[in-house]
């Protein structure tokens, strides 16, 4: 069993204890895992590129501490949407170790800082956004063909 810390998809962040890749999958809820490291190769960002509804929303803090350990530009770094797991990387084996008590407080600190991380946040908002268009959107297509059916809409109700 190692740590490791649980960005969940609600915006807090836990700390785990895990067995393996087979505990990483169960917290992210799928099995088709896919990560990201950071620059210096040390951390290990897992998650799933799943489409799942609950995995639509970014989670900004598991990609505030994405854009804190690697050097992307602000407009560059992947949004992580979903729950993510952040590990240690095992260089050996290249397999999840766990992270240490000071890597754990370093990783719940670390936010991007300056003028990176004002147009991350502006990112991450506009996304938001235009998440809630689409929504809006579908919501109100679904409105009208319960209320007026496959009738011509241009003409209104018959």
């Amino acid at each position: 069993m190692f740590k490791a810390l649980h960005a969940s998809h609600n915006g807090c962040l836990y700390i785990v204890d895990l067995n393996g890749t087979e505990t990483i999958a169960h917290l992210v809820r799928n099995t088709d895992l896919e990560s990201l490291s950071s620059s210096d190769g040390q951390i290990d960002f897992w998650f799933t590129p799943s489409t799942r509804p609950n995995h639509h929303r970014v989670n900004m803090p598991a990609t505030e501490i994405f854009a804190a350990y690697t050097e992307f530009e602000a407009r560059d770094i992947p949004l992580l949407r979903g729950n993510i797991v952040i590990t240690a990387h095992d260089k050996p084996t290249g397999a999840p170790a766990g992270l240490t008590a000071a890597q754990l407080k370093a990783l719940a600190d670390a936010r991007p800082r300056g003028r990176r991380g004002r147009r991350l946040t502006r990112r991450c908002i506009r996304d938001l956004r235009r998440q809630r268009l689409a929504a809006q959107a579908r919501h109100e297509e679904a409105r009208e063909q319960w209320l007026y059916g496959h009738a011509d809409r241009s003409t209104g109700p018959q």
